[in-house]
């Protein structure tokens, strides 16, 4: 298709009218304002902190924003009790709420790790009350693969410098695997692990309107290249 000699001169009067009609409209729109208690899971902070969080804070200057970062286990009873607005919260296997996105885990292991395979695996593992820490070794038990605990985090920041040590060799959803890791080669034989599905948790009484913009910003997050 191609514009006409008339519509070529027409173009241009065109976007500038646009131009001004969103122009008048955003001298009407009223401003988000109030206040939004989100949860997000602590191995996403980087991307986060650095993408979504920050570009909702300075599109919407009036809301007043507080986040807590960590373990998401229980994150569905602040939810209930209306200490968290809107929360992401991760499971394996069945699951409740909006599915924000479903994320490979690895077995992953420092740049430098060696050990030797008649030995039982050296394993590091978060010190939870959730299933991130029975899972590696449950899946290693059901597979008949010895193994030691050799460190234990109740944070993932910890986690990873224990594997980028080469302390032990851990298991990491795709977004925690950083520099000085790598994901643990086809030669060491270790069993398949299963997804983590991220979804949305929303309280009732949550204003709306914020939550919903504050989602949609964790979406466009979460989308973004890590």
């Amino acid at each position: 298709m191609k514009l006409t000699v008339d519509g070529a001169k027409l173009l241009p009067v065109a976007h500038h009218i646009l131009s001004e009609l969103g122009r008048v409209r955003s001298m009407f729109a009223q401003p988000l304002r109030g206040k939004v208690k989100v949860g997000i899971p602590d191995h996403y902070d980087d991307m986060i902190f650095e993408t979504a969080l920050v570009e909702f804070s300075r599109a919407y200057p009036e809301v007043d924003m507080t986040v807590t970062s960590g373990c998401t286990s229980g994150f569905a009873k602040e939810i209930e009790a209306g200490r968290l607005d809107i929360a992401v919260v991760n499971s394996i296997g069945s699951h409740s709420g909006e599915i924000l996105e479903t994320e490979a885990t690895h077995w992953v292991e420092g740049d430098g790790f060696e050990y030797r395979p008649e030995d039982p695996l050296p394993l590091a593992v978060l010190d939870r009350d959730c299933w991130w820490s029975e899972m590696p070794g449950k899946v290693l038990t059901e597979h008949d693969r010895a193994f030691n605990i050799k460190f234990r985090s109740e944070s993932f920041s910890n986690l990873r410098c224990a594997i980028r040590a080469g302390l032990a060799i851990g298991v990491l959803p795709a977004r925690a695997v950083q520099q000085g890791m790598r994901i643990a080669d086809k030669s060491r034989n270790l069993p398949a692990l299963p997804a983590v599905t991220h979804s949305f948790l929303f309280s009732a009484t949550a204003p709306q309107d914020v939550v919903q913009e504050m989602a949609s910003k964790l979406r466009d997050g979460i989308r973004k290249p890590s």
